[in-house]
This record gives structure tokens, sequence and C-alpha cells, in this order.
């Protein structure tokens, strides 16, 4: 949790309040969508990125998971699936999207996310751009 809260500090020339950032419409597991239009209208929406395979993400998941029991009513808490922090044998770096959507669907289930997980895009290009 301390490596996640690390990771929500700013630099001075990172994205702040009120920056437009890219346009990006991604799915979601719940078969809906997440989209940058739609921010504008639910107010406040963390987004955290994460992997399946990222030891971070592993350590973070009950404390986000808290988080979202406290908060999930006051904001939209967001998940956004990233191509594997450490792919191998078993999980490896998915090519096909359908690949990234199955490992999305193991990011949930597996630490028993109760919020949405969307799915960045084969390049992961919101990830990207957010974190240059």
């Amino acid at each position: 949790m301390l490596l996640v809260l690390g990771d929500m500090s700013f630099g001075k020339d990172d994205l702040g309040p009120g920056d437009r950032i890219l346009d990006f419409d991604l799915p979601t597991l719940d078969e809906g969508c997440l989209r940058s239009a739609d921010l504008t209208e639910t107010g406040l929406a963390p987004l955290v990125f994460a992997s399946y395979t990222c030891p971070a993400t592993e350590s973070a998941a009950p404390g986000l998971n808290q988080l979202h029991a406290r908060f999930g009513g006051q904001v939209r808490s967001v998940m956004v699936n990233v191509r594997g922090a450490h792919p191998g044998k078993n999980v490896p770096q998915p090519q096909p999207m359908n690949q990234k959507t199955a490992h999305a669907e193991q990011l949930g289930a597996v630490y028993g996310f109760d919020f949405e997980v969307a799915v960045d895009d084969i390049d992961d290009a919101l990830h990207c751009a957010l974190s240059p």
C-alpha cells in the first residue's frame, strides 16, 4: 500500500486537476466502458493501473478493496489492466486483446475487486500517456 500511495504523488510537470488528457474509450469487464468524456460527468474517479503479474498490485489489493468499501458510494473506482509487469511461462505477456481481457478477468477475480476493471488497449496507450 505504501508503494501505491507513493505512486499517487505528482511532479510539477505531471498532469493535474483540470488538465486535458488523452481521449480514451476502454472496455470494462462488466461489458460497459470507461470513457474520458464520462469523467466530467461522474466526477472524481481514481484510476489505478495494475496487472495480474504485478507484485505491487498484489500487496495493494487489500487496501484498495478497503478504500472502495469505504468510499465506493462517493467515487467511481476503476482498475485499469495494463501489460503484465512480470510475465512468465504460466502467465505470458498478452498479445491479442482477448488474452489481455482474460488477464483482466483473472486480476479482478483473484484479488476480489468489487469495482470496475477496465482494459487498456494492447499498447497501453492510456497508461503510457499518463505515466511518461
